[in-house]
């Protein structure tokens, strides 16, 4: 597993105030393999917002970490994990909310609403 902070991911968590003692608290790098995406079927697939994601992950790269629980699980950011692979990407940022997958699963799905 790699781990070290995202420059990109942990502005975007210090001007949303998600700080721990100067560090960016739960966000780390890991490969693409490691994450269980056992929720993308939930998911429903957009190819035009997926084909701009991709255009703007190639441009500038991944913005916003993907978000999970537990053992890696995936909860949010599916469109993403698909760009970065199409693009050949081994790893993405990701972070770690600190509740159970059902909860993380309803958290996501009322910040999308």
């Amino acid at each position: 597993m790699i781990l070290h902070e995202n420059p990109a991911e942990s502005s975007w968590l210090r001007e949303n105030g998600d700080t721990s003692a100067g560090t960016v608290a739960g966000v780390m790098e890991l490969e693409l393999h490691q994450l269980d995406r056992r929720y993308e079927g939930l998911r429903r697939r957009e190819p035009r917002r997926e084909a701009r994601l991709l255009a703007s992950l190639s441009e500038r790269g991944q913005q916003m970490p993907i978000v999970v629980v537990d053992e890696h699980v995936v909860v949010d950011g599916f469109k993403r994990l698909r760009a970065l692979a199409k693009l050949a990407h081994d790893t993405a940022s990701v972070i770690s909310w600190p509740v159970d997958e059902c909860s993380a699963l309803l958290l996501g799905r009322a910040m999308r609403t």
